[in-house]
């Protein structure tokens, strides 16, 4: 399968670029480089995915070098609301979390898991695959499968914003487009107290070693 990656070309964000073209070595992918501070945020990336998807008529992996610009994720803070910190394992700690999304993307992209990925876009209609989504159709921790159709549809309402938010909700615009969550199906948007599993679940990935 045609995989893009989206590379931020910080120093970790090499660092970053190296594990995961070794990590999805069964794809064939396309690294797309952007210099610090990154401030085209997903937009190159997922153009060129779209762009790969038209042009070849094929499903294409869409993901990113998560943790190249910040490898402690933002956490509003919302008083009496818990966050990512509240369901870390053992031995765990917020740098940790970067990383672990990555393993989650690894797990599920590759393998017999995989198949079941290729399986749900290979369909006539417009449709994505991802690990996590919702009512709102939001592609969490954005890492996704597309099919030919659902980049028609993305291409229409494409768009570079400065809101990086948008690109993990982009698909809400298209309303063609299936989103179809691999493991959960109910984290919805906006995030609601259904965030809590997905933490449970990327959690899960974590190894310390």
């Amino acid at each position: 399968m045609i995989g893009v990656i989206g590379c931020l070309m910080t120093e970790s964000g090499q660092q970053i670029k190296a594990e995961m073209l070794q990590a999805l070595a069964c794809h064939n992918l396309f690294p797309v480089e952007q210099e610090p501070p990154g401030k085209l945020a997903e937009y190159p990336a997922l153009y060129y995915a779209i762009q790969m998807a038209l042009d070849t008529k094929s499903p294409v992996l869409y993901v990113h070098t998560k943790g190249a610009g910040n490898p402690i994720p933002f956490i509003p803070p919302i008083p009496g609301r818990k966050s990512i910190p509240d369901f870390m394992p053992l031995g765990a700690t917020l740098r940790d979390w970067q990383p672990t999304v990555r393993k989650m993307w690894y797990h599920e992209f590759t393998s017999s898991k995989l198949n079941e990925y290729i399986t749900a876009v290979s369909t006539d209609l417009p449709m994505v695959a991802c690990p996590f989504t919702g009512k709102g159709k939001a592609t969490w921790m954005n890492g996704f499968i597309m099919n030919y159709r659902a980049a028609q549809e993305l291409y229409k309402i494409f768009k570079y914003t400065d809101n990086r938010y948008w690109y993990e909700v982009m698909f809400n615009d298209c309303h063609k487009v299936n989103v179809k969550g691999l493991i959960s199906n109910t984290i919805n948007y906006p995030m609601d107290d259904s965030r809590f599993e997905m933490y449970k679940e990327i959690w899960k990935f974590f190894n310390p070693v």
